[in-house]
């Protein structure tokens, strides 16, 4: 599977010491009725301690993002700069972050964030992690997920975490808009002995691989307009007939 040195060395040793412990968390109020107020705001601080290493784990694994995932993200970033003039810098700002949520929502909705709730599909734990573990991994990807859209959720809640989490989200956003602008770089050949190569493994989980191509090619052929190798590529994919 290509990436998966990245998701090993991004994931893997907090994943696995998070479902090893059996780790339970849970931070919603609505889940924990008659709970102190303290015993709430403890967990909401144990739940970013694991946000927040993770994240920063995610950080110091870029590096190892394949190269044709970077000129994917690349060709993906720049068709949406140019498809919506986001070169100008009258727009405001939620017009700008369409060239790093373009990116983000592949990297961390389509890959990193469901190797989080399912680690086992991904090869990162042995076993599947029990119902109290995967709670506690689906809050912590729904908050890289909240980074990932680059917003800040309701501020008028009483929930505690919400607002832990708006804070997490404006601390990361120069972070968060740097990782994004160093996978989505364009990379010309000669720069590939700087970059990791595409791993020669095989997933030992199925993969809907026609499935995914075509969910990419029809997204690209109908929302990308401009004329290079990702969007050449999927018009190849769609004219092919379909093989039995």
């Amino acid at each position: 599977m290509s990436g998966r040195e990245f998701l090993e060395e991004a994931l893997q040793f907090t994943i696995e010491k998070i479902c090893k412990s059996g780790l339970y968390i849970e931070v919603e109020t609505s889940r924990l009725p008659g709970t102190p107020e303290e015993e709430i705001n403890e967990n909401c601080r144990e739940l970013f301690k694991h946000v927040r290493t993770i994240w920063s784990e995610i950080q110091r694994a870029k590096t190892k993002c394949p190269v044709e995932f970077r000129r994917m993200f690349g060709h993906l970033k720049s068709a949406i700069v140019k498809k919506f003039d986001l070169e100008k810098d009258t727009l405001e700002r939620h017009h700008q972050v369409a060239r790093y949520t373009c990116v983000s929502g592949f990297i961390f909705l389509r890959w990193i964030c469901p190797a989080i709730i399912s680690p086992k599909q991904f090869d990162l734990v042995q076993d599947h992690p029990d119902a109290n573990t995967c709670r506690t991994l689906t809050l912590i990807a729904k908050c890289l997920m909240t980074l990932a859209s680059h917003s800040t959720t309701e501020q008028n809640t009483k929930e505690v975490w919400i607002n832990q989490l708006n804070a997490f989200i404006n601390i990361n956003t120069n972070k968060f808009t740097d990782f994004i602008n160093y996978v989505s770089i364009i990379v010309e050949e000669q720069d590939n002995e700087e970059l990791p190569k595409r791993e020669d493994t095989t997933a030992n989980y199925f993969i809907d691989l026609p499935y995914e191509l075509a969910q990419l090619s029809r997204w690209c052929t109908e929302e990308c307009t401009v004329n290079n190798v990702i969007t050449k590529t999927c018009h190849s994919i769609m004219k092919k007939p379909r093989m039995n």
